[in-house]
């Protein structure tokens, strides 16, 4: 709605006069490992369960998916640097009209400037531009979704038995 529109505004208006503000978006079709490396630097930091969860074993599967969708031309990152620092990054997968956002990263030292949610917004800009019809969260309920117009699409499982 109007409110989150505006808020959204006023917040990227702070982001750009923090400092040199960039944004990139980028197809990534054949070495993930910058990128991935960075990712995986920014992960841990986000939030505590995200350090948790980022185990040697979950590393290596992270990897291992970036590396499988770049190679069939589908993994996207989305980098937000201030100062020319990375503060923010998303991992997504652009397919046919839509773009997918399979996980997300940024620098706590940052966060006063909104800059997780702020890369959101400025992937799902740069996905409109391209575009791309649908920008889908995929699964969870974190509020952030909500406050920038996600909705929820029912799943539905179906399971057939044959004699």
């Amino acid at each position: 709605p109007k409110k989150q529109r505006h808020e959204v505004k006023r917040k990227l208006r702070r982001l750009w006069e923090a400092g040199n503000v960039n944004y990139r978006c980028l197809q990534v079709s054949r070495e993930v490992g910058d990128f991935i490396d960075t990712f995986l630097k920014l992960f841990p930091l986000s939030r505590e369960e995200k350090a948790q969860f980022m185990t040697a074993q979950m590393e290596s599967f992270f990897r291992s998916l970036a590396e499988t969708m770049a190679e069939i031309g589908l993994l996207r990152f989305g980098i937000l640097e201030l100062d020319v620092v990375p503060a923010a990054m998303i991992m997504g997968f652009d397919y046919n009209d839509s773009m997918y956002l399979y996980n997300s990263a940024y620098d706590p030292k940052y966060s006063h400037l909104s800059v997780g949610l702020l890369s959101k917004v400025l992937c799902i800009k740069e996905s409109i531009q391209r575009g791309r019809k649908k920008w889908d969260f995929l699964k969870g309920g974190e509020p952030y979704k909500y406050h920038i117009g996600g909705k929820e699409v029912p799943l539905y499982r179906c399971r057939i038995k044959i004699r």
